[in-house]
């Protein structure tokens, strides 16, 4: 199965699972637009993918959806995020025209909310990430406060972040206990990981002391 990808100075290109095609010669404009074309297919995948789900749902059933879904093996998260964004209609992601990333963070709102940080977000150029930090402290928020907050702005506070991913991964791991029964040959390459950081502790501990 291939797809026509089609300039707007004309020229077209066979797109199919293998790649892109390119017989034509192109100019150096004409390559760029290439370029963002691809670009404007990445950023469109999802939301597409939203509109042929919420179609296919309407018009053919939501276990048949599903069937399909799984026969042609797409991921479940892939299909999760194009849902998600389901919930947002055209007209609205149309009006603002964000990313498929802003889109999945405002299918977590409300109406209201969702056309409150929308609005917000085209206004003032938000990234997605911006936008979902924003969010969340209820103003405003770039990517330089947010950097500084996690840890990676100088000093100490990259020491404060390092410690904090470190606990995010003890966490997700599933604690201490859990980490404590992981497979041997882990726990071996978990301590050889570990050892600068448990020998760099142990000399500031003792430093503290003399």
């Amino acid at each position: 199965m291939s797809l026509s990808l089609q300039l707007s100075t004309g020229k077209s290109f066979r797109l199919g699972r293998c790649g892109l095609q390119i017989d034509a010669e192109l100019t150096h404009a004409e390559w760029k637009n290439l370029l963002a074309s691809l670009q404007a297919v990445k950023h469109a995948y999802h939301c597409s993918l939203a509109d042929v789900i919420s179609y296919g749902q309407a018009r053919f059933g939501i276990d048949d959806v599903a069937l399909a879904l799984e026969q042609l093996e797409f991921d479940l998260s892939e299909v999760t995020k194009a849902e998600a964004i389901g919930l947002l209609e055209f007209d609205f992601r149309e009006k603002h025209q964000l990313t498929s990333e802003h889109y999945f963070i405002l299918s977590r709102l409300d109406a209201a909310g969702r056309t409150k940080w929308a609005k917000l977000a085209s206004k003032e150029k938000l990234t997605a990430l911006e936008l979902k930090r924003s969010i969340e402290a209820g103003r405003v928020t770039r990517l330089a406060e947010i950097q500084a907050n996690s840890g990676q702005g100088s000093g100490i506070n990259t020491i404060q972040g390092v410690a904090f991913r470190m606990q995010q991964w003890e966490k997700s791991m599933g604690g201490t206990d859990k980490i404590l029964h992981l497979p041997l040959s882990d726990r071996q390459n978990l301590l050889k990981l570990l050892t600068p950081t448990i020998e760099l502790a142990a000399k500031l501990e003792q430093s503290l002391a003399n």
